[in-house]
């Protein structure tokens, strides 16, 4: 053993290596250490065709102006034919009596440009003659600003030739017979049949209040189809749901002509009455280039077309959600029609916890009960409490504040839903009724939306939220707004108020405002402080009224 550890020093380097030379290798460590092996090729996989959400127009799409869709190309708008009228802008005049037809045209002022176009080429001829025999006297510099300041006339004298604003393609083509014609008459622009899609989503009608028609659809399409949905009617609503393709072939520009009409059925009378519609031009689309790029892809933006009506003209009566797609009839089986379905309806509940008030408007500057009143407005509502619930009352707030712990609970809101709001109120209670204070609305809809697209629960709040009566402010209430699906509300339920079950959260009843005195001193009776002794009071009562009781049982006999 001890052999054994002088043959290895304390760094246990055995004794012959101990004064051994070591010589550095060539190699760097790097080298040694790291090997570069050849990969394989790059390979690219196959590029993922981007899937944008398909934009929506505010009103019809040939008169949008907000950039949303290029209609610059729009050329050949209908224009309404009238008698001793003023020129009417918008697109309702298909609804006007005093309508005699229309036309469809483009023009150009150019009356007298010829001889100036032919004065001003010979005097730039002129000109370059004599910068051609001044060229040696001018600069590099100077030549360059010569060059570009006599392509700047020739611009100017291209722009003067026409109207102001005329696009120059439709210049190119369209004050020709033969360009006009092969442009718009040609097979190789115009197919002998055209196959239109017509995606009908939903409309939204505006009538006589207190009216609820029985909406349908009838579409003409060009000169012979007609195409009646009666059979698809919607019965006391001025919110029909369509979610409807219909796909018919059509020449063009024959068949041009699309008009959606909004009729409600009538079984009693001899024609359903017509409440409003809309006309589109297909053929406008069809020679857009902007459109066709954007019908190749299947995104063509989404309309909401005003509805106009005879009995109201230049009044819109409503809008209608709606596209339009068209192919080449041969070619239409292989492109399937855009996906059209309805959202499945969805059921969300809305949970309110009412915790406190805050600065609430003095009754006579002395106290308030305060009461909190919430009313649901919202035709999708179809849960099991009532749409008006109320709080309990604080009773004598001296100061405007008071606390609740209170719950309000509106279960199975059906979406999609057209409108939801929440009226909350502030009220003085008194024993015969309550007085109004003031109130504000809060818009639900926009937080069922979103937990409906998510499916993710959404918690606003606790908030401070003022109350207004006219433009004078009442008070604030501090609440919390809870929106879920109904799924995940069944795994989490709750009672209304304080009712168990009390938890999501935990709500405790509050003693300030409730007990014997403040109840009494409210409607004007004056209450001794009993000190620890209050808490045994109701006791005490019923005691008392136990033994009367039962000495007047006795009296009568019955005991």
């Amino acid at each position: 053993a001890p052999s054994d550890v002088a043959f290895l020093d304390p760094a246990g380097v055995p004794e012959p290596l101990r004064n051994a030379v070591r010589r550095p290798m060539a190699l760097s460590c790097k080298e040694i250490n790291m090997q570069n092996p050849s990969s394989f090729s790059p390979r690219p996989g196959a590029k993922i065709k981007s899937i944008a959400a398909r934009s929506v127009v505010d009103g019809a799409l040939e008169d949008s102006a907000d950039g949303t869709f290029d209609t610059s190309d729009f050329w050949y708008k209908s224009l309404r034919l009238a008698k001793n009228e003023d020129v009417m802008s918008g697109n309702d005049w298909h609804f006007r009596a005093a309508c005699a037809g229309f036309v469809k045209c483009a023009f150009k002022l150019v009356d007298g440009w010829e001889n100036v176009q032919q004065e001003g080429e010979d005097a730039l001829n002129d000109e370059e003659d004599s910068e051609g025999e001044e060229e040696e006297d001018l600069s590099p510099t100077h030549q360059v600003v010569e060059d570009v300041k006599a392509v700047e006339s020739r611009g100017d004298i291209l722009r003067l030739k026409s109207s102001y604003g005329l696009d120059p393609i439709l210049d190119g083509f369209a004050f020709s017979t033969e360009t006009l014609y092969q442009r718009y008459r040609d097979p190789e622009h115009v197919p002998p049949r055209i196959r239109a899609r017509l995606y009908l989503v939903k409309a939204i009608l505006i009538g006589p209040s207190g009216e609820n028609p029985d909406p349908f659809l009838e579409i003409q399409l060009g000169r012979e189809t007609n195409i009646q949905m009666r059979n698809m009617v919607q019965m006391g609503t001025t919110t029909p749901d369509f979610h409807r393709m219909e796909a018919r072939d059509i020449q063009m520009p024959e068949d041009s002509r699309l008009e959606v009409t909004v009729r409600s059925l009538q079984d009693l009378a001899l024609q359903d009455p017509i409440l409003d519609g809309t006309v589109i031009d297909l053929e406008d689309r069809w020679h857009s280039g902007a459109w066709q790029k954007a019908n190749r892809v299947q995104m063509v933006p989404v309309e909401n077309r005003p509805l106009f009506s005879k009995e109201q003209p230049g009044k819109s009566c409503g809008t209608l959600e709606m596209w339009v797609e068209m192919i080449e009839s041969s070619e239409a089986a292989n492109m399937k029609p855009s996906a059209l379905v309805k959202p499945p309806q969805l059921e969300l509940e809305a949970r309110l916890v009412i915790w406190s008030t805050d600065r609430v408007k003095l009754m006579n500057e002395e106290a308030t009960n305060i009461r909190i009143k919430t009313q649901l407005d919202c035709k999708e509502y179809i849960g099991n409490y009532q749409a008006l619930q109320e709080t309990d009352v604080h009773f004598n707030s001296k100061d405007g504040k008071g606390v609740f712990n209170w719950r309000m609970v509106y279960p199975r809101i059906k979406m999609p839903t057209w409108s939801c709001t929440l009226t909350v109120g502030l009220y003085h209670s008194e024993m015969l009724s309550d007085t109004f204070l003031g109130s504000f609305d809060l818009d639900l809809k926009k937080y069922l939306e979103r937990v409906a697209r998510d499916s993710d629960a959404v918690t606003v709040g606790p908030s401070d939220l003022s109350c207004f009566n006219d433009e004078e402010e009442v008070g604030s209430v501090n609440m919390t707004l809870y929106v879920l699906t109904q799924a995940e509300a069944h795994g989490r339920r709750v009672g209304i108020a304080r009712e168990e079950p009390n938890e999501n959260p935990q709500l405790l009843t509050p003693t300030e405002g409730r007990d014997w005195g403040t109840y009494l001193s409210a409607f004007g009776f004056a209450w001794p402080d009993f000190g620890l002794w209050k808490k045994l009071v109701p006791l005490m009562i019923a005691m008392v009224i136990f033994l009367v009781a039962i000495i007047f049982l006795r009296q009568v006999g019955i005991l």
